[in-house]
């Protein structure tokens, strides 16, 4: 799923996995529920298109920058990869935990930006996106 799409069709089910609304105690008001702050670790692969790696390297350089900037992440882990998949063509892999499960859906402009500019880096592959996007949760030692 590309990463715009799947961080809009998160802040979409949001409201039904977290619950979008909680009864106020006056009236029959409703009011929003608070955001999610439990953090979210992602795991994203990214499908690079021959001879554009350089520059996905320095945009996700730029992005991690950025979301660091805003506070949208924790500091660790964070960890970028790169290897080739059996056809010979370069992937990359980035993991990295955000504070809250809903910070992708707020984004300021500029790392929307940048997200927009990796998009376009990047190709469809064997049925995948050319940036795919899971949750995980981290096992062993590091919990």
């Amino acid at each position: 799923m590309q990463r715009a799409a799947y961080f809009l069709l998160f802040g979409l089910l949001s409201p039904l996995l977290f619950g979008a609304d909680s009864q106020a105690s006056a009236g029959n008001q409703t009011a929003a529920a608070a955001p999610t702050v439990e953090p979210e670790t992602v795991l994203l692969t990214y499908q690079v298109q021959s001879g554009k790696e350089d520059d996905v390297a320095k945009i996700l350089k730029a992005d991690w920058a950025a979301l660091q900037k805003y506070g949208l992440v924790q500091e660790k882990p964070h960890l970028v990869l790169r290897g080739e998949d059996d056809a010979g063509k370069t992937y990359f892999v980035e993991i990295f935990t955000w504070k809250s499960a809903d910070a992708a859906d707020h984004v300021p402009a500029e790392i929307g930006a940048l997200w927009d500019q990796i998009q376009k880096l990047c190709e469809t592959r064997s049925g995948r996106q050319g940036i795919d996007i899971q949750t995980v949760e981290p096992v062993g030692a590091g919990n």
